[in-house]
């Protein structure tokens, strides 16, 4: 038993840190230590798993404990995977199971979900969560959950990143999951890609994404105007014909479905058709921009 997962964020001389943990716990700062006991049970199994943040500053350490119902879950997927201030504000996202610890009132859909916390950087008070609440599957028998990839903040709004994994015989990411959160809510935006790390600057946002078919990536940055952004990267450029695009140059095109799964691919191409594929939301993407198209039976 001990520490699950732990992250940590800056801002000038203060350190902030966030872990997941169980049982019992020793933390140590340079002026003091702390000793942390969890709720747990050896005769039945009953385990609590807690969030636990600190702000240390000027080597003196404050910590607030947020408690969760124990539970005999053995696989526990308490994730904190990224910390960022912004303002008065300390954002935490990650993955939680079972009951939230930031929010008891919430519990996990599925294997486990997705989450972006608001907490006062001085008092560690929670001023809102938000969870995915995607039903993925189930995280027992079926061996569903989410994982997180990354998380950026502006003006107070959350774009939270992340996928399904399916974890039996073979581990298969089956989607990609982002998400605008703010006050409590957690909005699902369509995810063509699966976005690995973002940040933002200003207004100018940047996304590192992957194919989840050959796992190729993308670096593309654009100015953040609202919303989650994913579908903000630069547009890719093309005369539509019916169902057939034609472009002002030669471009190595991939054809993929709102699963992220590439139906098809045309190398050095000035065109491209869709008119083979079922009607429906299908992305183009030359492996910097991206166009979202419409198939329509004609």
């Amino acid at each position: 038993m001990g520490v699950e997962s732990i992250n940590f964020t800056t801002e000038g001389n203060s350190v902030y840190l966030c872990f997941a943990d169980q049982g019992t716990l020793t933390f140590t700062y340079p002026n003091g230590s702390e000793d942390i006991t969890l709720a747990f049970d050896n005769t039945n199994g009953m385990v609590e798993h807690a969030f636990i943040t600190a702000a240390i500053q000027e080597g003196k350490a404050t910590t607030k404990i947020f408690h969760a119902d124990p539970h005999d879950n053995g696989a526990s997927y308490n994730n904190i995977g990224k910390m960022q201030i912004e303002g008065n504000t300390l954002y935490i996202g990650g993955t939680f199971h079972q009951m939230m610890p930031f929010d008891n009132k919430l519990t996990h859909v599925g294997g486990c979900d997705l989450f972006a916390t608001a907490l006062d950087k001085n008092s560690l008070e929670v001023q809102w969560t938000a969870q995915s609440g995607f039903d993925e599957g189930n995280g027992d028998s079926q061996h569903f959950y989410e994982n997180f990839t990354s998380m950026a903040v502006n003006n107070g709004e959350v774009s939270l990143y992340g996928y399904v994994l399916q974890d039996k015989n073979e581990k298969t990411i089956t989607k990609s999951l982002a998400y605008t959160c703010s006050n409590g809510t957690a909005t699902s935006n369509e995810a063509p890609l699966l976005v690995t790390g973002a940040a933002i600057n200003g207004t100018t946002k940047a996304l590192l994404s992957a194919n989840i078919t050959d796992f190729s990536t993308t670096l593309a940055a654009y100015t953040v105007s609202g919303g989650d952004g994913i579908n903000g990267v630069k547009t890719l450029s093309a005369q539509r014909v019916g169902n057939t695009f034609y472009f002002a140059e030669p471009n190595n095109i991939a054809v993929y479905d709102l699963q992220s799964r590439m139906l098809k691919q045309a190398n050095h191409a000035t065109s491209v058709s869709i008119d083979e594929l079922t009607p429906g939301i299908y992305i183009l993407a030359n492996g910097k921009n991206i166009l979202k198209v419409n198939k329509t039976n004609l």
